[in-house]
């Protein structure tokens, strides 16, 4: 299919400013009300843009907080934490990522559902809770003895059993997003589908019956963000379309809601890179259908990242675009100087507030002989180097590190990654480019169609401008905005939050190392959280998971003695793995070491294991990860490794 460009923006005066300010996204929301957020979802009402986020403060979970907006972009009210749970206060139960729709007695009572999962061991249960605004929620009966368990033999146990996401049964005749019963899709631990999907109904909206698991071609172990029935750009055909949490977010989809689903043949994966989870949710009304999800900053926090559209071509592709309904997004337009002007940089913004900028751009006609050397806009970071964004002659984009020399003529050093939607474009096109920055985070959309989501390696300094290339003709930056922040948190009265988690028991030796791992799912999971000495944070390692090994070490300056160990595991456990030592020198590489194995097993249990051998001598001590427990979509997690003399 031939995709239709529109003529570039070219934004002169101060009125065409305005106007190209009113197609801007000012989201990359956090919430100042509590310390640590992770994933999040979304419900539109009255209006009214509701932005949920999952609180990640002493555990995985421990309740959640919500946001208002009234466009979904700006204006945010920030209403902190509205939901503290019972599982997580009374029994240090953590919860999960919820998900909210209309209750099937709601014309008569105003009552909305949400769901979230508990994990009170090795497993997971799902239950419910109501509310009349979106904002204060209760579980009074009959939520209160509610408990949606594992449904064996279809589905394992102990196994994942997480997060419930719910259309209408049958959305053609019924409202799309209001009707009942209702079907419901979620994370489990499926015995034969070749998926980690969950699938059921219900007639209430918090009574659910587990149905077969859907098939999925090929097999996926993944965790399931969302399913929805959409219908293509033609207006004729829908289809159930599932998000899939596999690293990125990978696309299956299906002609009826029970499957089998398959991955869409043109860009399936539709999120990758720094950032997570996505999330459908419908506009009150009519067929249009969002994504959320999260985006990381070096800062060690999680941002809801801005809101994308949902579109299906004629092909039944899916793909996110650009969020643009209209109001007063952004603050002051940035001045911009010409393209080739020295300073190279042509536009300096504020970091902690963020900047728009759009550019105008014909499509390249011939191959470059580096990714660098094609038309682009850099950000210089604050060791002097720059992360880029060029564009192809096919419209890919590639990410990739550069130093510059004088003039601002780039020489690549790396290739962070490089996305491609799978468009069409006629050579040498006319195209539209928006780029979204904010402290270390970028988002770059083509014709609207949305790109990277890039984490920058360092934090920008808030310089940036076209890449000064034998294709810099091709590019012009035509506009840049600042962009809005959202308003203050407001702080309800709520019950008192969680203890904090008790200090780490005497003896235990690894707080006193320094601690070194593979790699780590995101900052908030770094390696020194598997070592800290508190039960209530943890290190995960990297994904997507190829299959290889994953570790976690501790160095100690002399050489120690260690009689037993205690693995506190996140659900996510090694059911195979070894305990390792080493003697390094000074300077030594803890990946470079010769680590010799006392402990090995292929049986891992998870939860908290404490193991005993004869003494054990040196200065380098990890476990080595080398078998998920079966069904896991995760590598590996520990709250704690505990060595003891």
């Amino acid at each position: 299919a031939m995709l239709t460009t529109r003529v570039a923006w070219v934004c002169l005066t101060g009125a065409l400013l305005a106007l190209c300010g009113r197609q801007s996204t000012a989201l990359m929301f956090q919430s100042h009300a509590v310390t640590s957020q992770w994933d999040t979802w979304a419900f539109v009402e009255n209006g009214t843009f509701y932005a949920y986020y999952l609180i990640t403060e002493h555990s995985p979970g421990e309740g959640f907080g919500v946001a208002t907006s009234p466009n979904g972009v700006t204006n945010w009210t920030d209403h902190g934490y509205v939901w503290h749970s019972p599982d997580w206060a009374e029994h240090r139960w953590w919860e999960g990522t919820g998900a909210v729709w209309r209750a099937r007695d709601f014309k008569k009572t105003g009552r909305y559902v949400i769901n979230y999962s508990r994990c009170p061991g090795k497993y997971q249960q799902i239950t419910f809770a109501e509310s009349y605004d979106l904002i204060h929620w209760t579980r009074p009966a009959p939520f209160n003895t509610t408990i949606f368990n594992i449904s064996e033999p279809e589905y394992k146990n102990p196994g994942r059993w997480d997060c419930i996401y719910s259309t209408p049964q049958d959305p053609i005749r019924d409202s799309p997003r209001d009707g009942y019963p209702r079907y419901g899709w979620w994370t489990a631990t499926a015995a034969n589908s070749g998926g980690d999907m969950g699938f059921g109904r219900t007639e209430d909206g918090w009574t659910w019956e587990a149905l077969p698991s859907p098939t999925m071609i090929p097999p996926i172990s993944s965790e399931v963000g969302a399913v929805e029935y959409i219908v293509d750009a033609s207006g004729e055909n829908g289809r159930w379309f599932a998000m899939l949490g596999h690293g990125g977010m990978t696309v299956y989809s299906a002609t009826s809601p029970e499957g089998p689903y398959t991955i869409q043949s043109k860009n399936p994966v539709v999120l990758s890179g720094s950032c997570y989870f996505s999330r459908f949710f419908r506009a009150a009304t009519g067929n249009t259908v969002f994504v959320t999800h999260q985006a990381y900053s070096h800062q060690g926090r999680t941002y809801i990242a801005p809101y994308k559209r949902v579109e299906v071509d004629t092909e039944g592709i899916l793909r996110f675009k650009y969020f643009d309904l209209d109001g007063d997004l952004l603050n002051n337009p940035l001045p911009v100087g010409s393209n080739n002007s020295a300073p190279w940089f042509a536009v300096t913004a504020n970091v902690t507030v963020g900047a728009a900028v759009t550019l105008s751009l014909d499509l390249p006609t011939t191959a470059a002989a580096s990714p660098s050397d094609y038309p682009g806009i850099a950000f210089e970071m604050v060791d002097g180097t720059v992360v880029f964004l060029a564009i192809d002659t096919a419209g890919r984009c590639t990410v990739g590190t550069a130093t510059l020399n004088d003039v601002g003529s780039p020489t690549m050093t790396k290739v962070l990654g490089t996305w491609d939607r799978e468009l069409v474009f006629p050579a040498g096109a006319p195209v539209h480019v928006q780029v979204l920055f904010r402290r270390d985070m970028l988002e770059l959309y083509l014709n609207d169609y949305l790109l990277p989501v890039q984490l920058m390696p360092q934090t920008s300094t808030g310089r940036f401008g076209v890449l000064a290339n034998a294709n810099a003709h091709r590019i012009k930056l035509t506009a840049a905005f600042a962009l809005n922040l959202p308003g203050a948190a407001v702080w309800p009265p709520l019950p008192p939050a969680p203890v904090p988690s008790p200090p780490p028991p005497p003896g235990d030796l690894s707080p006193k190392g320094t601690v070194g791992c593979s790699g780590v799912y995101s900052p908030a999971f770094a390696c020194r959280l598997g070592t800290d000495g508190v039960l209530t944070t943890r290190w995960s390692s990297e994904l997507p998971y190829d299959g290889t090994s994953r570790w976690l070490a501790v160095h100690f300056d002399t050489a120690t003695t260690v009689r037993s160990a205690v693995l506190a595991w996140e659900l996510a456990y090694a059911k195979g793995y070894a305990l390792q030592v080493a003697n390094s020198t000074d300077g030594a590489s803890l990946d470079s070491l010769s680590w010799s194995t006392f402990y090995n097993t292929t049986n891992g249990r998870g939860g908290t294991e404490t193991l005993r051998f004869d003494d054990v001598i040196g200065t380098d001590f990890r476990i080595f990860c080398y078998e998920r427990f079966p069904g896991s979509a995760w590598g590996f997690s520990l709250y704690e490794l505990e060595l003891f003399a």
